[in-house]
């Protein structure tokens, strides 16, 4: 903690850390559409007291840093963006200050002016209050178009095999149809046949029996 006066008041100031390290497994920016590749990691600051802070980062390489409210699209790196920073601190570490509002969700972006770079590192915190800071997942707007997509050709082929399906259906009863009329065709043409044969036995028989 921190203390200083400031026209005979006197201010407390507190900090907090988080620490973690860039990694090959850590997430990628690529810059102006170019073919580099920035290792980066987000963080969400949350505070329950409104104040100015400073956000610090502590390492060992060239860091670069980006302060977003309520949430980062790696795709879209200018919506919501509150501040970027390079060199505002010492040996090359991004320095922000920025007044806080109590329960308001905050994005740092912890990343490398070269490309390519991992290492570990700290963000440190400084105002009137702790604040809190935890790992945040980022946005993916490719993730998204890809499960759309994706449902889009399911529908299409579950409407394909209805379809087919109840052509099938009539094509068998219009087949059965036809099966049913023919056998009541060839009986009823049988029936008739043998009918005949009996009324003709009959009559030659019977004129037999004349003479």
């Amino acid at each position: 903690m921190l203390e200083f006066e400031y026209f005979g008041l006197k201010f407390c100031l507190v900090s907090s850390r988080y620490s973690s390290a860039l990694t090959r497994n850590s997430g990628t920016l690529r810059l102006n559409n170019s073919t580099a590749i920035f290792y980066y990691e987000a963080i969400l600051i949350t505070t329950s007291v409104s104040g100015n802070y400073t956000i610090q980062s502590n390492s060992t390489i060239d860091s670069y840093g980006y302060l977003y409210l309520n949430s980062f699209n790696a795709n879209d790196m200018i919506t919501n963006i509150l501040a970027i920073d390079d060199d505002s601190g010492e040996n090359g570490q991004f320095l922000i200050s920025y007044t806080l509002q109590a329960n308001g969700r905050y994005i740092v972006i912890m990343t490398t002016y070269f490309q390519n770079i991992t290492a570990p590192f700290s963000i440190i915190v400084t105002g009137p209050a702790i604040v809190s800071m935890n790992y945040s997942e980022t946005t993916s707007t490719t993730s998204s178009t890809t499960s759309t997509t994706s449902s889009t050709t399911s529908m299409a082929t579950q409407s394909t095999t209805s379809s087919t399906t109840s052509t099938t259906s009539s094509t068998t009863s219009m087949a059965t149809q036809s099966t049913t009329s023919s056998t009541t065709s060839m009986t009823t043409t049988s029936t008739t046949s043998s009918t005949t044969s009996m009324t003709t036995q009959s009559t030659t028989r019977s004129t037999t029996s004349k003479f």
